[in-house]
């Protein structure tokens, strides 16, 4: 919202245009009728931080032209009107010297002269309340719009200009003796989630490099009246460890599929991808505050094997000046939205003096028992991103060996309980015979903190191990004693027939 101040100093002008025929009546006069003008979107006011307060902004309300009307021959009057505007209205000045709209004298009394208003092909209803937004200094004020009065008052019909550090202009006439005016000084606003598997929206996600996730920007359709054309650009920024998908981005504007161009910069210093998103909605038949959804995919890296979620951000720039199409504003970034994957560093070590182990060799499972599924994992290419996948064979799993710090990494890990299996001791240690379960939950804490680094302590201890039960060893005990047992059976038989 910091950006709220300088946006409310920002012109926006209604497309209302002057209703100003060259009179061609007998006798005109003004008419005693009144209106109505009304804000339907008051705006908070802006405190010195930049921040939006607790109070809302007062709009104030200038009359720039009268209204007069054809009294006809028999001193009725009709609907038929034009503005004027007298020599010592504190708008002649600006009016005058403003080249779309040109005034012929009607009458002159005194020192004052009353001119007829009509534009011309250089008017610009933008341009125009541009001008008058930079000259009501010191200038009357008809009507004050607040929250006491609901932001609605009661003037005399004609042409006004409403005001807070921006402006409106509108007619009242006895045709249209109420105008609601709506101020675009309202920020467009964008919010950013995750799409989860179940369709649902988040702002995290549990991921395992490879994975593909889905995101989605929402935001609304804009006032563009007064525009001549319209900017509306998402700017989304990808921390390293996401890729993004060429061609995944789609947009729908009130329901029904809408066009936008990805531009997508990668490679940056940080790592980092910048995708801006083009979305056309000027001219195209779109309805004030039609939802806007756009939607792309991304996918898990090799870089978002870090101790840190991958992040994202996004912010929408918007056209905010009528009067000047290359003028734009820029929302204040979305809060981030979070996915995380987290890693095992295996630590291997002598049991009898705590010193590291190499080479020795392990396997990850996802379960203990026999429909156990192996962890494999794939290393990024030119043309593919890494990937994380679980397989039904253990041949076909990646080994991690552990290096002369005693130490392996097993990275892009979703959260759940894993198993260790050593299957290659190092060099005159026994085999670690069983499992080593390791349970991850990367899922934020009270304090709003994660824990994406796991270390599963893997004990060694010197000697040779025992094959285990129906391996040769047991085979030769068990023959060994079958044969010793015959022979004592032999030699008692013997003694008891001698």
């Amino acid at each position: 919202m910091k950006k709220l101040k300088k946006l409310l100093s920002m012109l926006v002008a209604a497309t209302m245009t002057l209703a100003m025929a060259a009179p061609s009546f007998a006798e005109m006069t003004t008419t005693s009728g009144s209106g109505t003008i009304k804000i339907d979107n008051p705006q908070k006011a802006v405190g010195e931080n930049g921040e939006p307060t607790d109070d809302y902004v007062t709009y104030n309300v200038y009359q720039i032209f009268t209204a007069a009307y054809n009294t006809g021959t028999n001193g009725a009057v009709d609907d038929t009107y034009t503005y004027t505007i007298s020599s010592d209205s504190d708008w002649y000045s600006v009016v005058s010297n403003y080249d779309g709209i040109s005034l012929t004298s009607v009458t002159t009394s005194g020192n004052n002269s009353l001119y007829y208003v009509e534009t011309n092909n250089n008017f610009s209803a933008a341009e125009f309340a541009n001008v008058l937004k930079g000259a009501i200094d010191e200038k009357t004020i008809a009507a004050v719009l607040s929250e006491q009065n609901d932001f609605k008052a009661t003037v005399a019909l004609g042409y006004y200009f409403v005001s807070t550090n921006s402006g409106a202009l509108c007619n009242l006439t006895t045709t249209n003796p109420s105008a609601v005016i709506h101020d675009k000084n309202e920020a467009p606003k964008i919010d950013k989630k995750i799409v989860t598997a179940a369709g649902s929206d988040a702002t995290e996600l549990n991921v395992q490099v490879g994975d593909t996730v889905n995101y989605k920007i929402t935001g609304n359709v804009p006032d563009m009246s007064g525009y001549s054309t319209y900017t509306y650009t998402v700017k989304d920024t990808m921390s390293a460890g996401l890729t993004f998908v060429e061609n995944s981005a789609k947009v729908t504007i009130g329901g029904v599929n809408g066009t936008v161009t990805a531009t997508a910069l990668p490679d940056r210093e940080n790592g980092a991808w910048e995708v801006t998103f083009v979305i056309e909605i000027f001219n195209k038949g779109y309805d004030y505050n039609d939802p806007i959804v756009l939607t792309y995919d991304a996918v898990i890296n090799d870089n978002a094997v870090a101790t840190d979620p991958v992040t994202n951000t996004a912010k929408l720039i918007y056209s905010n000046n009528p009067a000047d199409p290359e003028k734009t504003g820029e929302t204040p970034e979305t809060p981030k939205v979070e996915v995380y994957t987290s890693k095992i560093v295996i630590d291997k070590y002598d049991g009898a003096n705590n010193a590291k182990l190499a080479g020795a060799q392990f396997v990850l499972q996802d379960g203990e028992g026999a429909t156990a599924k192996y962890y494999k994992y794939t290393a990024a290419t030119a043309d593919e991103t890494a990937k994380v996948e679980w397989v039904d064979n253990e041949t076909d799993a990646t080994v991690f060996v552990t290096d002369d710090s005693g130490a392996a990494n097993i990275n892009g890990l979703k959260d759940g309980t894993y198993y260790l299996k050593e299957t290659v001791a190092p060099t005159g240690f026994n085999r670690l015979d069983g499992f080593v379960a390791v349970t991850i939950n990367g899922q934020k804490n009270e304090a709003g903190n994660r824990t994406l680094l796991y270390t599963a302590s893997v004990e060694n201890n010197a000697g040779s191990m025992l094959p285990s039960t129906g391996g040769i060893g047991t085979t030769i005990f068990y023959a060994a004693g079958i044969i010793l047992m015959a022979g004592a059976i032999f030699f008692v038989v013997r003694r008891k027939r001698a």
